[in-house]
């Protein structure tokens, strides 16, 4: 496994602000979509890390297993971002009728 300056941005970056996401979330995860918001960005990390690693590794072992943790990461970031915006749109849906 070769990891470039390159890999590092690429990969290394995005995962690291998933991540900031992820914890600056964790401090609101009683508000509406928070707890989401924590999934979604772990979700994201992984995603990011899994395929970095998946398209960086020469291992005909590992390279196919952090593909599948890859996809799998991928329906978890869908499910969640949609679950932040359900969660948050019915949030501001109630309190627009209360006022």
């Amino acid at each position: 496994m070769s990891v470039t300056q390159f890999d590092l941005i690429l990969f290394g970056v995005p995962a690291l602000i998933s991540v900031g996401v992820a914890l600056f979330a964790w401090q609101h995860r009683s508000s509406p979509g928070g707890k989401p918001l924590v999934i979604h960005g772990l979700g994201s990390a992984v995603w990011i890390l899994s395929y970095g690693i998946s398209t960086r590794i020469n291992s005909q072992l590992i390279a196919p297993r952090m593909l599948g943790v890859s996809w799998l990461a991928a329906v978890v970031v869908a499910f969640s971002g949609m679950y932040v915006a359900v969660e948050y749109t019915q949030y501001l849906t109630k309190h627009r009728q209360l006022t």
